[in-house]
């Protein structure tokens, strides 16, 4: 099942100097839907990075095993269908609420519903992030399918994913993201994040290369200074901030130097050090995907 509601919203309007054109944003349904309160905010970054946004909602088809005798003695099917059910209102009620949160901010905004088998959401919503510009995926305590879907678009869709507080203040700006920082260590997955953030860069009113020494070898006191070289040909002027981890874990001296610096919006790489991606993702990665503090554009 495949639908698509193209709902333009009343007093949308276009922003020429937007910063990307075509946003996918992730809802899920099933077993828990995406919060009204994460739709809310993740609507409004959308706001801020400007151009069109579709929901793709997923829609769980939850199937009895065919199986005569049990069907006889516990009543799968109905059991099932009624799974199937609360998948399709719990989809239904997220839509709305995004619909009526595009309005509400002037958001040119379209739904598209999606089915899925369960467990296989992830793979649907790579399938149709691979030609947009970027997916939005709300990450929190729940729903609990919200974290693997962002991993599976950030290793597997060749797109950036950004992903989002479930909760927290309710962002009232309109206008592009004026403090934005680049965790910068070096790496290939760190320089196709910059590259994929240059439309985002080019609107910040300040830019902030920060590289967290004694992390990791490859991070050294001055390793950002050719990225703001680089920065400076594309008409961005950035500043070189280098904290020390100080024993800490690597997330929370983001979020630490984030809170101190204002800044409103990261730009990070994402790095497993195996195949085996949902053990061993590296210590930033990881803990960012487990709880984004603000909201972040990662690549791989």
């Amino acid at each position: 099942m495949s639908e698509t509601r193209r709902l333009r919203s009343p007093g949308a309007r276009g922003n020429r100097l937007m910063a990307f054109h075509d946003i996918l944003l992730a809802l899920v349904s099933y077993p828990d839907a995406t919060p009204g309160p994460a739709i809310d905010r993740a609507v409004r970054v959308a706001r801020r990075l400007g151009g069109e946004v579709t929901a793709l909602g997923v829609q769980i088809r939850v199937e009895a095993p065919k199986n005569m005798l049990a069907e006889a003695l516990l009543g799968l099917e109905s059991l099932a269908a009624g799974e199937r059910a609360k998948s399709a209102a719990s989809l239904r009620e997220a839509l709305d609420r995004f619909s009526n949160d595009a309005r509400a901010v002037g958001l040119t905004a379209f739904q598209e519903i999606q089915a899925s088998h369960l467990y296989d959401e992830a793979h649907v919503v790579v399938g149709h992030a691979r030609t947009r510009d970027m997916t939005i995926v709300p990450v929190g305590p729940a729903p609990a399918s919200s974290q693997p879907i962002a991993e599976h678009l950030l290793f597997d869709s060749g797109r950036p994913v950004v992903v989002t507080p479930e909760t927290g203040p309710l962002d009232a700006e309109t206008g592009p993201y004026r403090t934005v920082a680049i965790a910068w260590d070096g790496s290939r997955p760190a320089a196709r994040a910059v590259g994929d953030a240059l439309p985002l860069l080019k609107q910040a009113r300040d830019v902030r290369v920060l590289s967290v020494i004694n992390e990791k070898p490859s991070v050294t006191a001055g390793c950002g200074h050719d990225l703001v070289r680089h920065l400076a040909a594309h008409g961005i002027t950035a500043t070189v901030d280098e904290v020390d981890d100080a024993g800490r874990d690597i997330a929370e001296a983001f979020q630490a130097y984030a809170a101190d610096k204002g800044v409103e919006f990261l730009v990070m790489g994402g790095f497993a050090r195996s195949r085996v991606r949902e053990v061993i993702l590296g210590g930033a990665t990881a803990g960012v995907l487990a709880k984004p503090f603000i909201p972040t554009l990662m690549a791989h």
